[in-house]
């Protein structure tokens, strides 16, 4: 499938700033399940000051707002395709240890729905199996709202 995508992150201020610095990871890879063929990033109210790959090897920019500025806008835009795997990703490989994702956190401590989910999964003998039911047991316990969720929506207690 390709994709055409077109996205903007905009920081406000409610005074100029003197010195603001921010890392943006806006930039997808190209990797076994999509080729990324284009890639534009476009910064108002402020600069790149550099490019590097971050711990689990995302393309991450380091953006320094304009001296007195009270907005920082970035735009990304470009076209990338992907490829079917039919939800199979493989081994994954970086500098961040698979236990580093196993630990929990008070944000992310597993409550019983979630336990009752993770059970799908050992009753499988197939893992693929068990990991597609487990795709389709999340869509229709948490279904997507378009506008309905951002990144500070907290989770219903059922």
């Amino acid at each position: 499938m390709k994709l055409n995508i077109t996205h903007t992150t905009k920081y406000t201020y409610d005074a100029p700033v003197s010195y603001g610095l921010q890392q943006v990871r806006l930039t997808p890879v190209s990797t076994r399940h999509q080729t990324v063929t284009d890639w534009t990033v476009e910064i108002e109210g402020g600069v790149q000051e550099l490019s590097f790959e971050d711990q689990y090897q995302n393309h991450t920019l380091l953006v320094l707002a304009d001296k007195g500025a009270t907005e920082v806008s970035v735009k990304v835009s470009g076209d990338v395709e992907t490829h079917t795997n039919d939800g199979v990703f493989g081994k994954t490989y970086g500098t961040a240890p698979l236990w580093h994702f196993a630990q929990s956190t008070p944000r992310t401590q597993a409550g019983k729905g979630i336990n009752k989910l993770a059970k799908m999964i050992t009753s499988k003998a197939n893992t693929l199996d068990a990991l597609h039911d487990l795709s389709k047991a999340i869509i229709a316990a948490v279904p997507y709202g378009h506008a309905d969720t951002f990144a500070g929506t907290p989770p219903k207690k059922r």
